[in-house]
């Protein structure tokens, strides 16, 4: 997956849901630049299929620096196919 992000320290955490919207997949990659910048990412990120072709979302984020939590969430349908 490719995209831009505006995000601290360029860090961009990426989680891929199947159908039901479990957690098949993860991953992180960093952005070009960090925040205040807006910089580009491109990564692959392997995930795990039970049955076939199916929808689902990658959610792209990054976490708080004060506490972690997640912030700046963008999430994507997608179609998942399994290899």
């Amino acid at each position: 997956m490719a995209g831009s992000a505006r995000v601290f320290e360029g860090t961009v955490e990426i989680v891929v849901r199947n159908a039901r919207g479990d957690q098949v997949g993860t991953g992180w990659t960093t952005a070009s630049v960090g925040a205040p910048e807006r910089g580009d990412y491109a990564t692959n990120i392997s995930f795990a299929l039970a049955g076939g072709r199916q929808n689902g979302t990658v959610e792209a984020f990054s976490r708080s620096a004060k506490d972690g939590s997640v912030q700046h969430l963008a999430s994507v349908p997608v179609v998942l196919v399994p290899n």
